[in-house]
């Protein structure tokens, strides 16, 4: 049903969580660090269909759009990663300002960002086996190496 009505099949997902009340959950420099590289690292992967920007979905990749008294502004959410409080401060309210955004792109509590990545379709073949594979094998590698990640592939089943 996800497929015919939006035309993915298989969509991989990675949260990243800090819930260190000293680092103000995952609004801080290095969890937003993580999340930019991560997001950035799977949109090049082999097999990662990234054909518009949201297709690699992160507070990284995507815009905020809101209304203004001439119509609507549309901004990235991070460019780069903030690091002044006043800049921390700004990004987490733009994402809450925004419920479309709450447990799904943020979670309510603030301590996990989720990136998701839509995967090329899958023909079957030992090929595109092979290839879906070897991105869960990268962005497992890359989890890894940091702290506090969880690996979250979803498929039809």
């Amino acid at each position: 049903m996800v497929e015919e009505r939006f035309g993915i099949r298989d969509l991989i997902v990675v949260g990243v969580f800090n819930d260190n009340p000293d680092e103000n959950g995952v609004f801080n420099p290095r969890t937003l660090g993580i999340v930019k590289e991560f997001s950035e690292k799977i949109a090049l992967l082999p097999g990662i269909k990234e054909v518009r920007d949201e297709d690699v979905a992160s507070v990284a990749t995507m815009d905020n759009i809101t209304g203004t008294t001439d119509g609507m502004n549309v901004d990235p959410f991070m460019e780069t990663v903030p690091h002044t409080p006043s800049a921390l401060a700004s990004l987490k309210r733009s994402l809450f300002a925004n419920s479309m955004f709450v447990n799904w792109v943020v979670s309510q509590d603030g301590t996990g960002l989720l990136i998701m990545a839509k995967m090329e379709p899958g023909e079957g073949t030992q090929e595109s086996s092979a290839q879906r594979i070897a991105v869960y094998t990268t962005i497992r590698d890359m989890e890894k190496k940091r702290r506090r990640l969880e690996f979250f592939p979803a498929n039809d089943a």
